[in-house]
């Protein structure tokens, strides 16, 4: 996954204002997923590479090192806090920040840094004004302070802003987008895309502006994509988005292969499987490519008007009555429409049609949890992790239909796996610190909770881990834990629980 920055203040981020503003490529709907440009250059040891390909520990991990190693590369240090703050650890991000500052208050960059470590708008804001303070030609400053305005609604100041730091430092891609995105914003899409284009020719090496220029003119969506990834080399995202163009076009065989490639870099990608899914269909004649379109346009009507979607399926079924995927995107419709029981008799419907499609039963499994037949979505979602053993969200579902279906042991051992490959998932570690519970291990849940507490300082792992501390024995670990927590953060429920656990742990 590329790295993704606080969407109300962020300049690297999701572009998903930009996509509802533009519209996706035409056929599916699918959406093509457009993320704020980094300056990072993608070599082999890049942590940004490693981020897009949903390696995050080892981004994290070689992205903190490359920060040691060089405390004056200004863009490992800001790579470093970008993934910090994707990964849930603001606060780290910002106690970095805050550290290299007071090590030398005179230096720009650091005020920069902590400016964008900050999520506070009014304290990021003051960061870069005092970066552009000592150095008034601080283009990085300039691309924060563009998207403070952004996030503050003042499209003119953050346009200004935008273009103030590329003409400092052409390489800056990710300004480059920002300013992008503004002009989009404001429905100047003509402009938006004379300047995406300017952003390209600048840093031809940069994939997601080439996604960004896609977006902005499908038209020539395959021949950017195609020539990004000669630039680039393999890329997750950009064959994610030249397997949707391909499909889009009708080229069922090259947008199989272009899917496949970017899931065997990333698997996470979900937009790629799911076109996977339906370029197989479309290969196999099950789905004609007209009525692919017309699923496209059916999906556009969803948000607005589900009814008026709902009403285009007969004909696409009609058309494809063999389709799992047609026969899912109408289960899709009826959930729009707030009409849960046929969203479920489609969904079985369409895991009948093709009982080894994963994104089918995985929907199907999850539906039937919600609808309180949990020990039925054994079956399907155990078949959507045979082929998505990475994907946390069915892990916990499969989790909870074990439990259900009365396989409390199997539930917990599939926790202890999935927690393991999700360290960072918080209802992930909560479920596995619950069920740890449930078996009477609480010493074990204590552990689980403590490690992850580490990882993500979250509120509820912090909650969950002094009402379990007692239990397992550790009341006064506990206290000596978190005192130093909430003596930094000032939080008065934190240090009353400080003083609970250490009453408990005086007790006979």
């Amino acid at each position: 996954m590329p790295i993704v920055r606080n969407p109300s203040m962020s300049s690297r981020r999701c572009g998903e204002t930009l996509a509802s503003i533009v519209g996706g490529l035409a056929a599916l709907s699918l959406s093509l997923v457009v993320w704020g440009a980094s300056t990072a250059s993608f070599a082999a040891e890049d942590p940004e590479v490693l981020f897009r390909q949903g390696r995050v520990s080892e981004a994290l991990q070689l992205a903190s090192s490359q920060a040691a190693g060089d405390p004056t590369d200004l863009e490992a240090q800001e790579l470093m806090i970008d993934v910090l703050i994707n990964v849930g650890q603001q606060a780290r991000a910002e106690q970095v920040a805050r550290l290299r500052l007071e090590d030398d208050p005179g230096n720009p960059d650091a005020h920069y840094l902590l400016g964008r470590a900050r999520v506070d708008p009014i304290s990021s804001r003051q960061a870069y004004e005092a970066a552009l303070h000592l150095s008034p030609g601080h283009a990085r400053a300039y691309m924060g302070m563009g998207s403070i305005h952004e996030a503050a609604a003042d499209f003119d100041e953050a346009a200004a802003a935008y273009a103030r730091a590329v003409s400092m430092d052409p390489s800056l891609g990710e300004a480059w987008y920002g300013h992008t995105r503004i002009l989009a914003q404001q429905g100047k899409i003509a402009a938006a895309l004379q300047v995406a284009r300017a952003g390209l020719e600048a840093v031809p090496s940069e994939p997601d502006l080439s996604l960004l220029v896609a977006r902005l003119d499908p038209a020539s969506a395959l021949e950017v994509l195609s020539a990004a990834l000669a630039q680039v080399g393999a890329d997750p995202y950009l064959h994610e988005a030249l397997s949707q163009a391909y499909l889009t076009e009708g080229s069922a065989d090259e947008a199989l292969a272009q899917a496949r490639a970017a899931l065997a870099l990333n698997p996470n990608l979900i937009d790629a499987r799911r076109t996977l899914l339906f370029a197989r269909e479309v290969a196999a004649g099950v789905l004609p490519h007209a009525q692919l379109a017309a699923l496209g346009a059916a999906r556009e009507l969803e948000a607005t008007d589900p009814e008026a979607a709902l009403a285009r399926y007969p004909a696409i079924l009609a058309e494809a009555p063999r389709s799992a995927m047609a026969t899912l995107s109408r289960a899709a419709a009826h959930r729009a429409a707030g009409d849960r029981a046929s969203e479920l008799v489609d969904l079985l419907a369409a895991a009948a049609l093709d009982p080894t499609n994963d994104e089918v039963a995985a929907v199907t499994g999850l539906a039937l949890i919600d609808a309180g037949r949990a020990a039925e979505a054994v079956e399907p979602l155990t078949t959507a992790m045979e082929q998505r053993p990475w994907d946390g969200t069915l892990g916990l579902g499969l989790a909870r239909a074990l439990e259900a279906a009365g396989h409390p042991g199997d539930a917990l051992a599939l926790l202890e796996r999935v927690g393991a490959a999700h360290p960072q998932n918080v209802p992930i570690q909560l479920a596995h610190a619950q069920a740890l519970i449930h078996a009477g291990q609480h010493a074990r849940a204590y552990g689980v909770l403590k490690v992850a507490m580490q990882v993500v300082p979250d509120p509820r792992l912090v909650a969950a881990f002094v009402k379990v501390a007692p239990l397992a024995g550790h009341a006064g670990e506990a206290a000596a834990v978190l005192a130093p927590v909430a003596e930094q953060t000032s939080n008065p429920a934190l240090a009353e629980a400080v003083q609970q656990l250490r009453a408990m742990a005086r007790e006979p």
